[in-house]
């Protein structure tokens, strides 16, 4: 029984050769005690049997010891066979039938497991099976000095962004005709009421009117608050350079304004509607947390830089204090925006005339304005050591960073 775990055994070489093969590229040359066929160094000819001095390498070595390993056990199995059927045509008695057919088992058994170390190496790498090359030599990526350019997996491209402004033109347009369309409808229809003396037809008209002006509101928070939000984060996304970046930061300076302005343009017009002036708050909330979190993203990656002057000369390096500083300021502003969405709904809950169900509600908004900046931040922090250049970096930097409480 024990030389049939020959090829077993013979198997579990040739799996533990392939865990073997990253050594491989190191590329080492040595000189073999005794030379496999198939083998050589890298630039020499194949070393051949009683060879004195060849030179041989570790993935050369390796391939020549597979293949020499794949040929002995299509040997082994032929001898199995072989003597199984010996057993089985020259034997009269049961037992010896039985242990033919357990020797031709066990010989096609091992042969699976030997021949299905090809299956293995094709799932590690097709190279491996395909011409059983061990070196693994894998087209190495170029890299980049880690302060002057940064690999982006978040970044939009240039084209992405001039097709996202067109786009946003297109929305903000027809967005603007159907808030005209609404305002025109609700004045048209507040003039029917007030002509009409059939006070059921005038409350219809009324009521008509007024899911216009709720429309007009809706409308004019999606143009307004959302595209704002977007514009925003965009922008900060498709900053490839420093100088871009503050573009962005530029712009969101009097974007983020404006978002903040339709909402209370909104509660406004929803006044006498607090339900849909709690939840507003909420969704406040989450697009300047939104807004915030994508400039912060976009400061991680085009870091601010200062020029330092060592023996090579002088080179730009990360400036880690305005980094940290700019970081910092971002997580603040979700901060604050949580700390006045919070503060906000405290107030509409101390209101006499906020509805009892309303008050329910409040509670679970605040904690939603809570858990809302505290993902933001989290994110943040993710991205931060997402980015491969930075890396190192974040983890020493960023974790002693704390948004204001």
């Amino acid at each position: 029984m024990s030389r049939y775990r020959a090829i077993l055994i013979l198997a579990l070489a040739l799996v533990f050769l392939a865990a073997l093969a990253p050594l491989a590229l190191a590329q080492i040359e040595f000189t073999p005690l005794e030379p496999l066929p198939g083998t050589g160094g890298i630039d020499a000819p194949p070393c051949t049997p009683g060879e004195k001095g060849c030179k041989a390498n570790l993935s050369t070595y390796l391939r020549g010891l597979y293949n020499l390993g794949i040929g002995l056990a299509g040997l082994f199995l032929v001898f199995a066979i072989v003597r199984g059927g010996f057993e089985l045509m020259f034997t009269d008695s049961i037992l010896g039938k039985l242990e033919g057919k357990k020797i031709i088992l066990q010989a096609l058994g091992g042969a699976v497991i030997v021949y299905s170390s090809y299956l293995l190496l094709n799932t590690f790498n097709p190279q491996l099976a395909r011409d059983l090359d061990l070196s693994l030599k894998f087209p190495r990526p170029g890299l980049v000095a880690e302060d002057t350019q940064l690999l982006s997996t978040y970044a939009i491209t240039q084209k992405q962004w001039q097709d996202f402004q067109v786009a946003d033109a297109a929305r903000t347009q027809r967005l603007t005709a159907r808030i005209a369309e609404a305002k025109a409808e609700a004045v048209s229809l507040r003039a029917q009421a007030a002509a009409t003396t059939d006070e059921e037809k005038k409350a219809i008209l009324l009521a008509t009117a007024a899911q216009r002006e709720r429309q007009t509101t809706d409308l004019e928070l999606a143009r307004d608050a959302g595209g704002g939000e977007r514009r925003v984060s965009l922008n900060a996304l498709r900053s490839q350079t420093r100088a871009q970046l503050n573009e962005a930061l530029t712009a969101a300076g009097t974007e983020i304004p404006k978002i903040n302005s339709a909402f209370e343009t909104a509660r406004g017009a929803l006044a006498n509607e607090p339900a849909e002036v709690a939840e507003s708050h909420f969704d406040q909330m989450k697009r300047i947390g939104a807004a915030e979190q994508n400039l912060a993203i976009g400061i991680i990656e085009n870091p601010p830089l200062k020029s330092f002057y060592g023996p090579g000369g002088i080179s730009n390096i990360l400036d880690h204090d305005t980094w940290k500083g700019e970081i910092k300021a971002r997580m603040d502003a979700i901060m604050n925006e949580s700390r006045m969405r919070a503060n906000a709904l405290v107030t509409l809950n101390s209101l006499p005339t906020t509805p009892e169900e309303v008050r329910r509600r409040i509670p679970a908004l605040i904690q939603l304005v809570k858990t809302q900046a505290g993902n933001d931040i989290k994110d943040i922090k993710t991205v931060c050591r997402e980015v491969p250049a930075l890396k190192q970096t974040c983890k020493e930097h960023i974790p002693d960073i704390q948004p204001a409480d």
